[in-house]
């Protein structure tokens, strides 16, 4: 998943690939983090991060359809994900991935990275609560990245699959 944020008033490029509870993020000055997630032990609904022999505790809140907040080790990083939804014009950076709302299964993973897919169409299917619910496609584009395996428990708002766009991003 590739997403732009702003941090402190800086813009910052990153990619984030998820395989299970393993993340491997990369960031616009070539720098790469690996990190294992993991449920939280708190019970506050946050996650655990390891990196290497370190164990960081974390917390994320969205205010909003932009504004975030993570609390990562006691430190509060207010950040916010610019997305282009609709007009905001050629160039603006464009969220291309795929989540789910509630708690799922993932049941059948239905299409491969490169293939071309279309509006509608079926990419995963998951199952929450013995309900069968698909991925579709929100539009016309190209399978980037698949974030997610079959038998794998997913949570809401987690990035399964990206999308390019036709142009390309």
């Amino acid at each position: 998943m590739k997403l732009t944020l702003e941090l402190a008033g800086e813009t910052r490029e990153l990619r984030v690939l998820r395989r299970g509870d393993r993340l491997r993020i990369s960031f616009d000055d070539g720098r790469t983090v690996e990190a294992r997630l993991m449920p939280g032990t708190d019970g506050d609904g946050g996650f655990e991060l390891e990196l290497g022999h370190a164990r960081l505790h974390a917390l994320g809140h969205g205010a909003g359809p932009e504004a975030r907040q993570l609390w990562l080790n006691g430190h509060t990083f207010a950040y916010r994900r610019l997305l282009r939804v609709g007009g905001n014009g050629p160039g603006a950076p464009v969220d291309t991935s795929l989540s789910v709302a509630i708690p799922a299964v993932v049941v059948e993973i239905l299409v491969e990275p490169g293939q071309a897919v279309v509006n509608g169409e079926k990419l995963i299917l998951l199952e929450s609560m013995k309900m069968v619910l698909p991925i579709v496609a929100p539009r016309d584009g190209r399978v980037e990245t698949i974030d997610c395996q079959v038998g794998e428990s997913v949570a809401p708002g987690v990035p399964l699959i990206s999308l390019a766009t036709e142009d390309g991003t």
